[in-house]
């Protein structure tokens, strides 16, 4: 389904989206929190493009709400990223903390250009022995704090966290 153009718009002009998102002075607040009962309209402004193959809850990619989209052409401006993960109830099993920072780490240095060397090793040396691992949970922490001060402005998203499986949400 695609969101119909305009739907939704009157967010943008709301004194909570407009502080959180333009407070360049430093008096921002850093987390804007989108709340509201079941069935009230937060997953309308929300949309999934068509796609044959069912892509993981974790991507950003193919998944797009529109304060995610108005953030990506706010990018534009430089040394701006924007990153975003969909946590999804159904798929429990599948989300971890250390996975959804991953995921916003992997969108976080995608927007460095060039990857700085420290960040490189840091991956590399997680990846240890023989076959190598995934980075535990404090190094993709470390890299990601990195990452994102090398940065102007980070917009962090996550949608649906009330869906992160409970027994994560501590290490979250």
């Amino acid at each position: 389904m695609d969101r119909i153009p305009g739907v939704g718009d009157w967010l943008f002009n709301t004194y909570e989206f407009r502080r959180w998102n333009q407070g360049d002075d430093g008096t921002a607040n850093p987390v804007l929190f989108c709340y509201g009962g079941p069935g009230v309209g937060k997953t309308y402004l929300r949309y999934e493009r068509r796609l044959p193959l069912k892509i993981p809850s974790v991507n950003c990619n193919n998944n797009s709400s529109l304060v995610i989209d108005g953030l990506f052409n706010q990018v534009k401006a430089g040394n701006i990223a924007v990153a975003c993960v969909y946590c999804d109830f159904y798929a429990p099993n599948e989300q971890s903390a250390t996975g959804l920072l991953g995921a916003l780490l992997k969108q976080v240095v995608s927007a460095l250009e060039p990857i700085p060397d420290e960040l490189k090793k840091g991956f590399e040396d997680s990846k240890g022995g023989v076959g190598g691992r995934r980075p535990l949970l404090p190094e993709v922490l470390e890299m990601l704090v990195k990452s994102s001060s090398r940065l102007r402005r980070l917009f962090i998203c996550v949608d649906a966290l009330d869906e992160f499986p409970a027994k994560h949400r501590p290490d979250l």
